[in-house]
């Protein structure tokens, strides 16, 4: 060999040495636990606990919010009826400047005669009121028992709430755990019929079954497949709902195997 082939040959050796050594680098950079197999891995290993699940789910829940908001808004509902009583008292003050003319009257002289005066004032006037409006005063209470009422039927939409979100969190998390487990066993299944598929063509094309059998085994072959794509959608349709109703981000499945 010459020595241009060799320095040749040792190029593209280092050329490929540094290709794969670069590949090498980049597989160990990608974070493996962002990819996930259902047909391997375990989704309940990978997803926090079912209680973290649910708290995260009712405290991202708007419905939930809403109830808290309206509680607030009976429980200041509570704390006006009981200062209703209070616009009934009050400070007033009257100030007045000008000038009045009076017509009056002589009765000292016993005159039947009337006198124009003038006369000019500063008036202040400053004093304190008290109303007792008895339908208020009497219906004070019931107004204040109405408000707790209020509050005590929000308290119970709140708590519904609750117990409705924590039912179908649970629901969704069985749910996409089960799907995972019908993939599995569709996979197997299909695995199965291919290995009979393989050995039903073989029997075929050697006369040892009619092309009836061949055709009812390509049926089966094509029913499991169909339930498999079946599950994996339903997996993925689960773990997605599962997502918004929790409020999370799992970051899972970038690629659904």
């Amino acid at each position: 060999m010459s020595l241009k082939k060799l320095k040749l040959h040792l190029s593209i050796f280092i050329i490929i040495f540094f290709i794969i050594n670069s590949l090498s680098v980049k597989s160990q950079q990608v974070d493996s636990s962002l990819y996930f197999n259902p047909l391997v891995d375990n989704i309940a290993e990978r997803l926090p606990p079912l209680e973290i699940l649910i708290d995260s789910a009712v405290a991202n829940a708007p419905n939930v919010k809403f109830d808290e908001l309206e509680m607030s808004v009976n429980k200041y509902d509570i704390k006006t009826a009981r200062n209703e009583w209070t616009k009934y008292l009050g400070v007033q003050t009257l100030t007045e400047w000008g000038t009045w003319y009076y017509d009056d009257k002589d009765e000292l002289t016993r005159i039947n005669r009337f006198y124009l005066t003038t006369s000019k004032r500063t008036v202040y006037n400053i004093g304190v009121y008290i109303k007792f409006p008895l339908y208020n005063i009497i219906n004070r209470r019931n107004m204040i028992n109405i408000n707790k009422k209020r509050l005590e039927e929000t308290m119970i939409d709140r708590e519904k709430r609750i117990r409705e979100i924590r039912q179908l969190v649970i629901s969704e998390y069985n749910r996409l755990l089960e799907y995972q487990e019908l993939i599995k066993v569709s996979n197997k299944f299909q695995q199965y019929t291919l290995v009979q598929m393989r050995m039903a063509e073989n029997d075929f094309l050697n006369n040892q079954i009619p092309a009836s059998e061949l055709a009812r085994l390509k049926e089966i072959q094509k029913t499991g497949k169909v339930e498999f794509v079946k599950y994996k959608s339903e997996f993925y349709n689960a773990y997605m709902i599962l997502q918004e109703m929790v409020g999370i981000k799992f970051n899972l499945i970038n690629e659904l195997k």
